[in-house]
């Protein structure tokens, strides 16, 4: 059977994938609210679904990592902890586009719960080692997400 469908109906999400796709080929700073949309459709998404992750929210947090804004950093924390799969499916280092330490700063500036769990759980990542070749992760993440630029 095909695990689509026992799920949540979302007539939007191959739409919404296809998007993604076209933005990754064109990305400029313009599209970050319309990338903002589109995670929060995925997040509700994924809220709704009984287990798994879908390369369109992993497409998502990718792209507003290319970006680099710092303030991105909690839109993206929003998506990993959706649920166990996503939490497990979207990668940390998506986390700090623009660097470990002003991410961490930033985070622990916000008055939110969001940001207390994002900025803990990504200073016990830059323990274990998860941020040492945050190049490699770009270069390997370009290739995986098949960037056009």
């Amino acid at each position: 059977m095909d695990r689509r469908q026992s799920e949540p109906d979302d007539p939007n999400a191959i739409s919404r994938y296809l998007v993604l796709i076209e933005l990754n080929r064109t990305l400029t700073d313009r599209d970050r609210p319309l990338i903002h949309y589109l995670l929060e459709q995925e997040i509700l998404y994924h809220r709704a679904l009984p287990g798994g992750v879908y390369e369109s929210i992993k497409l998502c947090a990718y792209l507003l990592f290319r970006l680099g804004h710092v303030e991105d950093s909690i839109k993206i924390w929003r998506a990993k902890a959706t649920n166990f799969d996503t939490h497990c499916g979207v990668d940390v280092q998506l986390l700090v586009a623009a660097g470990v330490e002003a991410t961490l700063t930033w985070l622990k500036q916000q008055d939110s719960e969001d940001a207390q769990h994002a900025s803990s759980w990504i200073a016990g990542c830059a323990e274990t080692g998860d941020f040492r070749n945050l190049e490699g992760y770009r270069e390997f993440a370009s290739r995986y997400f098949g960037d056009y630029l």
